[in-house]
């Protein structure tokens, strides 16, 4: 008897200890429309559970795991919805069927029309060899560009003011840094704390994972 109480007592105990862990991994938050498991980082959910209503959030990517690398097809999307919200005229609804910008975004792809709409804003570009590359992880840096293009799209004569570079500047490629320096300015991008607790850096050349750019898209449409 004395050895199965011991048992019971130690499963306790890693219960107890697993919970917290378990409640960092799956952050949870309660909407009028019920309870939402996010999964993502506890600073993220409150951009997570916004951007279901403000860039129209596609269930798929609301029940993926939002710490995972973003897409280069998913952030032309959240451009896309952003660019929307704000009502530029640059939206999927648009009728992109006939142009065939990208050979490896036919126009059977579920991100076509976003993709095509992004393209159309000069939002985004090829890779070359017109590819769009649509399943590729896309970088902080590329991420950076993307939306000062976006910011540009939304507002073309808004006086783009450039902040102080990051500690990391020059380590960011040159057709990054002046649109690091804008989301900077306009606080859509903070940064990281470098590995010595010192300082900010951008990690340019870090994934941009999912839940960091739907917080930037909602910054920037704070910020348009």
């Amino acid at each position: 008897m004395r050895k199965y109480v011991n048992l019971a007592w130690v499963n306790v105990i890693i219960i107890a200890l697993l919970l917290p862990i378990l409640a960092v991994l799956t952050a949870t938050t309660t909407s009028a429309a019920g309870t939402y498991n996010y999964r993502c980082d506890p600073w993220a959910v409150e951009y997570m559970e916004a951007g279901k209503d403000q860039l129209y959030l596609d269930p798929a990517m609301i029940r993926t795991d939002a710490r995972k690398p973003i897409t280069r097809a998913e952030m032309a999307v959240l451009m896309v919805n952003t660019m929307a919200n704000v009502g530029t005229g640059f939206n999927h609804d648009h009728n992109f069927h006939g142009t065939n910008t990208f050979t490896d975004v036919p126009a059977t792809d579920v991100h076509y029309d976003y993709i095509e709409c992004a393209y159309a804003a000069g939002v985004i570009k090829g890779i070359g060899d017109n590819k769009f590359n649509p399943n590729a992880t896309i970088t902080r840096q590329d991420a950076a560009v993307m939306i000062a293009r976006t910011l540009t799209a939304i507002n073309p004569n808004r006086n783009e003011l450039s902040a102080s570079p990051f500690a990391d500047d020059k380590y960011i490629a040159d057709y990054a840094k002046e649109s690091t320096r804008i989301l900077k300015r306009y606080a859509i991008a903070e940064g990281v704390v470098d590995a010595f607790d010192t300082e900010k850096i951008f990690n340019p050349y870090g994934n941009c994972k999912i839940e960091e750019a739907v917080k930037m898209c909602l910054l920037t449409i704070e910020n348009q």
